[in-house]
């Protein structure tokens, strides 16, 4: 799953595996940049040590950190960890209820304008025979498609979200939204990552698919048996 990052010149090359490791812990102690990553590590040997990196190494620089995390995303490296673990410890194993919910990620980013419908009218009345509409995409749409034509629907820039929290207060943010397929356990079976003005229910089907993709869930079961 992870292969070796390599450079034709310059510093020798380091174990992408390293790396990721660096990355989980960069997400698990809450660091913010890279910057303050590699300062952890540099003062924290017993981190180092655990991550992989040679305590008699120079570490990887801030660019090849980038670099690395960049691989790592367009690999899709955490999604298929995630899903070749929960395959290990729940492939066989029956899951009874699934509680979906999306939590706001606050993102230090220019959040994108939101489409309003006022720029682009609906027009009235029904459409002529000769006049192709475009289809909104929304559920309805979402039950034809396959996993990979949903998640392509799905708008992954930042942009400004609102919700109501647990007090029924609205919450507005700037950034993305993760959406989780939680098992009855607490252990998180499915995730996708949304733009923060994205409507939840857009989410719950691509959520179970991705879901019945690496466990057995009980309405899968009662599909199978009807």
């Amino acid at each position: 799953m992870v292969q070796r990052f390599s450079y034709r010149t310059g510093r020798p090359p380091h174990e992408l595996a390293w790396l990721a490791n660096a990355f989980v812990a960069k997400v698990v102690l809450g660091l913010t940049t890279t910057v303050h990553l590699i300062e952890r590590l540099s003062i924290d040997k017993a981190l180092q040590r655990i991550c992989g990196f040679p305590l008699h190494k120079k570490l990887p620089s801030a660019s090849t950190f980038s670099r690395a995390f960049e691989t790592f995303a367009k690999d899709k490296l955490a999604e298929r960890a995630h899903e070749g673990l929960i395959k290990t410890h729940f492939g066989d194993r029956l899951i009874g209820h699934i509680s979906r919910d999306g939590t706001a990620i606050e993102a230090r980013e220019r959040p994108q304008k939101n489409d309003k419908e006022s720029n682009n009218p609906k027009p009235k009345g029904r459409p002529r025979k000769d006049e192709k509409r475009p289809v909104k995409l929304n559920v309805a749409r979402q039950r034809t498609q396959c996993l990979e034509e949903m998640l392509k629907d799905i708008p992954t820039d930042c942009r400004r979200g609102t919700k109501c929290n647990a007090q029924g207060y609205k919450h507005s943010w700037n950034g993305y939204k993760l959406h989780l397929d939680i098992a009855d356990c607490g252990v998180p079976i499915a995730a996708l990552l949304s733009s923060a003005s994205m409507h939840d229910s857009r989410a719950a089907i691509p959520l179970s698919v991705s879901a019945l993709k690496s466990a057995f869930l009980s309405f899968d079961l009662f599909c199978v048996s009807s």
